[in-house]
């Protein structure tokens, strides 16, 4: 074959010889590309959960909930009990929460009112730790609880009035007698709970799961 031949035929297949060494790097290109990609999401979900804060769920998480003021404030309606603080806090985060209380005077919703919207715990107020001012409610009678609690339908009412819950044990599927002199009692056959305190009887219904 003469030298003229040959150089005709190189020219031929330059075109197709070109082609295939590019598509070659490219290939090779996006294989760096597609490695560095996957390094770089790696390293993000990593990063991603390192930063991630589990929850803390408790049996009664997502519950509706109606308590008595007089369940945790003190007599002269300007303070929560401090023992019952972070439960309250607690609760506003984590449950569907409503604080109801029984007065005689526009006065002493007043002082309620500010008392619960101004109680703190770290730096926070318990309306940022999710209480809904708007579910701070307040009637004049028992029988005025009664229709409140049978409106929301809680799953759980806790009062001090023997009365009233004995009323609504009927139709709440729990209720809830805070008694002081009494130890926490649950009864399987029974939707009444008596219990000393709101924070015992949290801690009982978490751990017993009624």
């Amino acid at each position: 074959m003469s030298v003229g031949w040959f150089i005709v035929l190189l020219l031929g297949f330059a075109p197709i010889i070109l082609v295939y060494l590019t598509s070659g790097n490219n290939q090779n290109n996006n294989r760096q590309r597609n490695g560095q990609d996957n390094r770089n999401n790696n390293n993000s979900n990593n990063s991603t959960g390192g930063k991630q804060v589990s929850k803390k769920n408790f049996f009664y998480s997502n519950w509706k909930i109606v308590l008595l003021i007089n369940t945790f404030m003190e007599d002269n309606l300007q303070a929560i009990k401090e023992e019952h603080l972070k439960l309250l806090f607690t609760l506003a985060k984590e449950c569907d929460l409503y604080l109801v209380a029984k007065v005689t005077s526009d006065e002493q919703e007043k002082i309620i009112s500010s008392t619960v919207k101004s109680s703190t715990a770290d730096g926070s107020s318990i309306i940022d730790a999710g209480l809904n001012e708007n579910k701070i409610l307040f009637c004049e009678t028992d029988r005025g609880k009664i229709a409140i609690a049978r409106q929301i339908e809680p799953h759980l009412y806790v009062d001090s009035d023997a009365e009233v819950v004995k009323e609504l044990e009927r139709f709440l599927p729990l209720v809830a007698q805070v008694t002081p002199s009494n130890t926490t009692t649950i009864k399987a056959s029974s939707a009444k709970i008596t219990t000393p305190s709101i924070v015992e009887l949290f801690e009982a219904i978490h751990s017993r799961k009624v």
